[in-house]
């Protein structure tokens, strides 16, 4: 994983590496630590053992010259079939001083050259091996002190009398190991990969070659190995830690040093040096035993079971680099590095959503992707799908018509068009597919797909259900270019194309932050009355002016101000990994802000959320924050400019998101099932805002509704725009186990005198329910109800208002806790007939879930007894622990 950052940074050298490392100060490193210099390495191991010093994880920037840090030793062994340890060997020495030439990128022959004198043992090994392998080759001497070996690629080569070269094309190689397995792609010498865990006498054999052509002695116990290729000089390393040896070295240029040879023909040649790396190999008895020399008695590394330790030499802060890597594995959440044991330090996966078009010939395939059952090379566990759904296929289910599927090759253009050009251009391919003018079409009943689609996302949650047409007949951007999939949350509708990668760059505004629960219903000259609602009675409905008072606009436009300024201000110092991201951002600079705490506003709100009530204040919420967003855009335009593709824009002809729910209309030929309420906001003020984007606008996409599963949880509000999943449930991090209660539950409850051990623990035993506690009453019931408790019809139609007021989508997760197949097939339906554009995860209850006894009496169910909930823990910047960041 890659990413950009601006943390603090170390460079640390270690004992036995080649090279210094980088690293963030704040990544984990397994570690011993307080290890005086002049401790012996066998006062260290006595500690270990009584427990006085133990390894732990240790930040980076928290090490010290002197403490060890950890390599694990690899244990894996692979062999390979037929590979011989006297193969082995033969790889080593030609490693070492072999190759493998090539003509035209076709390997032609093998070959060695080696000193007459002091390798004379390694050439009559090769030669030997040749012989008895029936192998022809050739041999020169150059003026006696150079023995050159040569053979072919393959043993049906031919060799030009002329020349000397070989000529015939690609066979299979003679030897166990070809071109690929001593080239990387530079060229540069390198250990292949399949060679790197053999048994151990294979390794030591590939060593002994290596060393005994390229390696030397000093001192008789110190063993040097000198190479220019540094993929070689660390897979060396690689080989020696596998056998628990710990290797030092450093990286020498000579490309300033000039060096004169003498030709055959006596005239001079002039050779530059370049870089190499000189690896220093402690003679353990293993090694020592290969080349004949004494072992070392004394250790500088610490072995404790599969560990290797080793000194830090140096640590230094550097200039923070913004472009770092970090890994992400599956289980164990370390891994090693070149110099020690790193911990990914918390990161997340990176994640991906592939999305096909409805009309793709492999869109069967495709539905299947996620199944646990059938071939796994054709399954993709780990990747997010979705269905990205012309409305004509909508159509087609609706009528019970047929679908045609094409091949993407002979209907290329299907891609870049939507709404009626679309309708067009598809009944013009049908009726090429009926006459024979295309090759690979598939007819099926739209209805039989359309069942197959939602079979698939009750039985694996994909792929999800996303709406094409909406998404480009109602983006702003429509002259600049199709949207052609959302983003792995559904919440992005961006252009995309060849030279163009889309980016958003997304935040989140607090609704709970922004609520007045007595807002002021009359005025009698300065007398004001307040509205006193009773904590125990719902609202069923609300007008939108009275669910504007219920928003405190001016705080809430500060707010969406401060928020548009600060996104727009990342476009310029954010970092991009790639060209077309950057070229994406810094033509269109679009953003998306969307809202938190919604289910949280409802319930201070006294709103159910399965209410009329809910429904308005979800748009009127919506509109205020899209006022108020669009209008601190139209701000900057006038400061900082427009962006560069504003001309054209609907922006540019003073049409809002609102008008285009009209256009949509229009291209289905249907009225949409979205309530036409009136605006809460004067519409006066909006023509206003109408006019003033025709002059200029900062920002081409300006409002997306994402999840926020994580910074909901810095600030202790729900995640979204979703219900409330459970009103009390354990959250596990690496800091531990949390509990998080609904904490206005807890309030209503203590005034009932409901909040007890009892309670907790009666929660505890319902996932957070309140449905099955009789003594809970029914309003509380009704206004805390968990997700899976309310009807997802809801959702779409709240969903449905605030997609009004937006210019991209919103990330809307669907819950139901009983489903089927008719269920699903009207869920769905009705969320494409109300004009959403993308829909989420769907999201059902197990069966063990819903089968839980209601609660009559108050006693303590068969669980573990517990203390109150603690309160929800928020992020602080001085607080190491935050779970957000875990």
């Amino acid at each position: 994983m890659t990413y950009a950052q601006n943390d603090p940074m170390v460079e640390i050298r270690i004992k036995h590496s080649l090279m210094p490392i980088q690293v963030t100060t704040g990544h984990p490193v397994l570690a011993i630590q307080n290890v005086a210099l002049g401790e012996t390495s066998a006062r260290t191991l006595k500690r270990l053992e009584n427990g006085k010093r133990s390894p732990t994880w240790v930040d980076a920037g928290n090490l010290q010259v002197g403490d060890y840090v950890a390599q694990t030793i690899p244990g894996e062994v692979i062999p390979v079939a037929g590979f011989t340890d006297e193969e082995a060997y033969l790889y080593g020495i030609m490693l070492g001083d072999g190759h493998v030439a090539q003509k035209q990128g076709v390997n032609r022959e093998y070959g060695v050259t080696l000193n007459a004198t002091s390798k004379a043992h390694l050439a009559q090994f090769v030669r030997q091996y040749l012989l008895e392998h029936d192998i022809h080759f050739w041999e020169n001497s150059a003026h006696g002190s150079v023995v050159q070996l040569r053979w072919a690629y393959g043993r049906t080569c031919l060799r030009d009398a002329v020349n000397g070269q070989f000529v015939a094309g690609e066979e299979a190689p003679v030897l166990p190991f070809d071109f690929a397995d001593l080239y990387n792609a530079k060229g540069e010498k390198k250990v292949s990969a399949r060679f790197l865990h053999l048994p151990e006498s294979q390794t030591l054999a590939i060593l002994k070659g290596l060393l005994q052509t390229d390696g030397h002695l000093a001192r008789g116990k110190e063993i040097f190995f000198t190479t220019a290729s540094l993929t070689l000089a660390e897979n060396v390393r690689y080989l020696l830690l596998r056998l628990g040896i710990p290797s030092s070295g450093r990286q020498r240029d000579r490309r300033d040093e000039v060096h004169t040879a003498t030709r055959k023909d006596g005239s001079q040649d002039t050779l530059s040096g370049g870089l190499s790396y000189e690896l220093r190999i402690p003679a353990y008895p293993k090694i020592a035993a290969l080349l004949g020399c004494e072992p070392v008695q004394k250790h500088m590394a610490l072995r404790i079971g599969r560990w290797l330790f080793s000194r830090v030499t140096s640590i230094a802060d550097i200039t923070p680099v913004p472009f770092v890597c970090d890994l992400k594995v599956e289980g164990d959440e370390s891994y090693m590095t070149t110099a020690f044991l790193a911990h990914n330090g918390g990161k997340r996966k990176g994640a991906v959503c592939a999305y096909l078009e409805t009309w793709h010939l492999d869109i069967e395939e495709f539905l299947e992707l996620r199944k646990n059952t059938g071939d796994d090379r054709r399954r993709t566990h780990d990747m997010n799908t979705a269905n990205w759904i012309p409305d004509l296929f909508m159509k087609r289910v609706m009528d019970n018509a047929e679908w045609t599927l094409f091949s993407p090759n002979e209907v290329p253009d299907l891609h870049e068009l939507y709404g009626t050009r679309f309708e067009e251009r598809y009944a013009e391919y049908e009726s090429m597919a009926e006459n024979g003018q295309l090759e690979q079409f598939k007819k099926v009943p739209a209805v039989e797909l359309w069942r197959k689609m939602l079979t698939m996302l009750f039985e694996t949650g994909h792929p999800w259900i996303t709406f094409k047409d909406p998404c480009n007949v109602r983006s702003p951007q429509r002259h600049a270019g199709v949207v052609h999939s959302s983003n792995l949350c559904t919440e992005v509708t961006l252009n995309s194309n060849d030279e163009e990668t889309a980016v958003c760059n997304l935040g989140s505004v607090n609704l709970m932050q922004h609520l007045i629960t007595n807002p002021v219903i009359s005025e009698h000259g300065d007398e004001l009355e307040t509205e006193d609602w009773p904590y125990d009675q719902l609202r069923e409905s609300m007008t939108p002016v009275n669910a504007l008072r219920h928003i405190n606009k001016e705080a809430l436009f500060e707010t969406v101000g401060t928020a548009i300024r600060m996104l727009d201000n990342v476009i310029d110092i954010n970092f991009y990994p790639t060209r077309k991201a950057r070229n994406a951002n810094m033509r269109h600079r679009a953003i998306g802000l969307g809202v938190m705490g919604f289910a949280d506003a409802l319930q201070a709100l006294r709103i159910p959320m399965d209410s009329e009530a809910a429904v308005t204040f979800a748009g009127v919420s919506q509109e205020v924050i899209s006022f108020a967003a669009i209008q601190t855009s139209a701000d900057l335009a006038v400061a900082r400019g427009s962006y560069s593709s504003f001309q054209g824009s609907d922006w540019s002809r003073g049409i809002l998101p609102i008008n285009t729910v009209q256009r949509l209309e229009t291209e289905r030929g249907m009225e949409l099932l979205t309530a036409q309420q009136p605006s809460a906001i004067d519409p006066d003020l909006w023509d206003a805002v109408r006019v003033r984007v025709q002059h200029g606008i900062r920002n081409s996409n300006i409002m997306a509704i994402a999840p926020t599963a994580t910074i909901s949880n810095i600030v202790g509000v729900s995640q979204g725009i979703d219900p409330i999943y459970q009103n009390l449930y354990v959250k596990s991090n690496l800091s531990g186990e949390f509990t998080v209660v609904n904490t206005q539950m807890v309030a209503d409850m203590e005034k009932l005198d409901l909040w007890d051990d009892v309670m907790v623990n009666d929660l505890k035993y319902f996932d957070g329910s309140l449905a099955h506690i009789d003594r809970i009453p029914s309003w509380m019931k009704r206004l805390y109800a968990t997700a899976f408790e309310i009807d997802p019809l809801w959702l779409v139609r709240m969903t449905a208002e605030r997609q009004k007021w937006i210019d991209q989508s919103v990330s809307l997760n669907l819950y139901m806790a009983k489903p089927s197949g008719k269920a699903l097939d009207n869920l769905y339906k009705q969320a494409w007939m109300y004009g959403l554009k993308t829909t989420y995860y769907l999201r059902t209850m197990g069966a063990t879930s819903a089968e839980k006894s209601t609660v009559t009496e108050g006693t303590l169910n068969a669980v573990q007894g517990g203390t109150p909930a603690p309160a929800i823990k928020a992020c602080l910047i001085d607080d190491p622990t935050c779970e957000a960041c875990q």
